[in-house]
């Protein structure tokens, strides 16, 4: 599929980039783990995933992505002994730490089309890059071309934000998104002289 045309795509589970599910997938496959350390890992993946209240197929195996999120819960808030949770965190941290040093680049990225990635070199602007390299890893991973990009396509990153994100989604951040795809557009030798509108961004949640 070259083209993503609603949100509702994003059902697949498909984050760009290894989730928990896969981490107790390749957990319980594992020859190196003990039957104890299997079941205790995927135990509290399980349980993390629960108070995170989130499916663990949506929830990124870098440990940085969920940080704060985690760090917001509270024993007493979730009903649960502290000891308990403590627990499961230590047990789901060791998990993860395990699961990132199997992965190629520890797991801390989404894989990025050599296109994509292209692009993005050329990109003078650091915080230009840190805008746009979310949204090129999200193309990617979807098989999107290039030259397709359209509205839809940040309508349906917009989406997949609000569902895998631990962090608000302001509309700002998308208006940036935009003005960064069309200032490089019109600036960038081989960039897609595509323009994109800003409009579609006005249903992301925060304010700018």
């Amino acid at each position: 599929m070259n083209v993503i045309d609603r949100p509702a795509d994003l059902a697949r589970g498909l984050i760009g980039e290894p989730s928990w599910a896969d981490a107790m997938t390749a957990i319980e496959k594992s020859e190196d783990l003990t039957p104890t350390q299997k079941r205790h890992w995927c135990t509290s993946l399980r349980q993390m995933g629960r108070y995170l209240d989130r499916p663990l197929s949506l929830i990124p195996a870098r440990i940085a992505a969920v940080s704060p999120a985690v760090k917001k819960l509270h024993p007493a808030r979730l009903g649960v002994n502290a000891k308990t949770f403590a627990n499961h965190r230590a047990n789901a941290r060791t998990a993860l730490l395990w699961f990132n040093r199997q992965m190629p680049e520890g797991g801390r990225k989404a894989p990025m089309d050599p296109s994509y990635r292209s692009l993005l070199e050329q990109i003078p602007d650091r915080h230009a890059r840190d805008v746009m390299s979310p949204f090129f890893r999200f193309l990617s991973a979807f098989g999107v071309r290039l030259d397709v990009v359209r509205e839809s396509h940040v309508e349906a990153f917009q989406a997949y934000r609000r569902e895998t994100s631990f962090g608000e989604v302001t509309r700002s951040r998308h208006r940036a998104l935009v003005r960064h795809w069309n200032a490089c557009a019109a600036q960038i030798a081989g960039w897609p002289q595509i323009k994109l509108s800003a409009k579609a961004h006005g249903r992301g949640q925060g304010q700018s």
